[in-house]
């Protein structure tokens, strides 16, 4: 152990935040830099965890992170995630991990902690603006659909049945380019009542989530075979427009993703309210996939979506996925 006792002495007077830990996830060592940036006090060292103080909706990210690391050469770990201080307050940090070799054995990992809350938060607020500019545009789009041509498609169809009684007394010919006309116009009407309603839904605004949800899932009965089942502890109340809005993007996008992809035969979409948070659950018994493919296949656009409006709230978000067991989304936002 003489070489970790030369690494914590080189690292205590370094102007980043340093900690050490051993192949069990001890902490054996954090210089002072570490300490003030978590504004944690562990008491005696030896004894503490590396996990203590990692946000508990994360540590399951970072640990299958660290362990897909581990299996690749050379090893470099290199994330950024949110730590839970003692005073219940959350700050983002960027930490890169490297292996402690001795003569070929692992004696354990070195942690450079930088503390990014600043610049995640600057990000995140940018984030928050975009996706509300683009919320703002298709609202703006749907309405034109709806309100404009939508009537005027109306419009057409009511004086064209106004007249179908005269229509009756022309040629069969007519008659059916007279109906087919109509018909063509009608469902017309419904597409772009559908389209609108797709690109903003009102009932959002009207309903909220919850029953939002329950009539998407009363409508899949109609065209799939999947079994959904909607479960939620919020009775009559509401959570914010904007949390409200992006949680229904996301449960969109992961029940279309399970209609293409999953070949499920169940579903499960849980939304529960804490005093300070709400945690939206989304689990199918489908075919899973491969975490580490993400980022070459049809899904990437669809999952970089929900990431981005879960990082708009505020929100983390976890995926987690195996071949032949499913997939689990995790989505934790606080009550704003």
């Amino acid at each position: 152990m003489d070489k970790l006792k030369e690494i914590k002495k080189a690292f205590s007077y370094c102007p980043l935040g340093v900690n050490i830990f051993n192949t069990s996830l001890d902490l054996v060592y954090a210089n002072d830099i570490y300490f003030n940036l978590t504004n944690t006090v562990l008491g005696d060292i030896e004894s503490a965890k590396y996990l203590d103080v990692i946000h508990p909706n994360d540590i399951d990210n970072v640990l299958s992170t660290w362990k897909t690391k581990m299996e690749i050469s050379p090893y470099e770990f290199d994330m950024t995630y949110r730590l839970k201080l003692i005073d219940g307050k959350v700050i983002w940090v960027n930490v890169k991990s490297r292996m402690i070799l001795d003569n070929g054995e692992l004696l354990g990992f070195i942690d450079i902690v930088q503390d990014k809350s600043e610049e995640k938060n600057y990000e995140e607020k940018i984030l928050t603006e975009i996706m509300e500019s683009e919320d703002m545009e298709r609202r703006r789009f749907a309405n034109e659909l709806h309100d404009g041509l939508g009537q005027n498609l109306t419009a057409a169809f009511l004086n064209l049945e106004t007249i179908r009684d005269k229509v009756s007394s022309l040629d069969i010919e007519a008659v059916e380019k007279f109906n087919t006309g109509v018909n063509f116009i009608s469902e017309a009407i419904n597409e772009t009542r559908s389209i609108a309603h797709n690109i903003m839904p009102k009932a959002i605004d009207d309903f909220g989530f919850t029953i939002t949800v329950e009539g998407m899932i009363e409508g899949l009965k109609e065209v799939s075979t999947i079994v959904f089942t909607f479960y939620h502890n919020l009775g009559e109340s509401r959570i914010s427009a904007a949390t409200e809005f992006n949680l229904y993007r996301i449960t969109q996008e992961a029940i279309n993703n399970i209609l293409k992809h999953s070949e499920a035969k169940q579903a499960t979409i849980q939304l529960i309210k804490h005093e300070t948070n709400v945690i939206l659950t989304i689990e199918d018994d489908g075919v899973g996939f491969n975490k580490e493919k993400i980022g070459k296949g049809s899904m990437d656009f669809g999952i970089n979506s929900m990431i981005n409006r879960a990082n708009s709230i505020m929100a983390s978000i976890n995926i987690d996925s195996h071949v032949n067991q499913g997939t689990t989304l995790t989505i934790e936002a606080p009550i704003q």
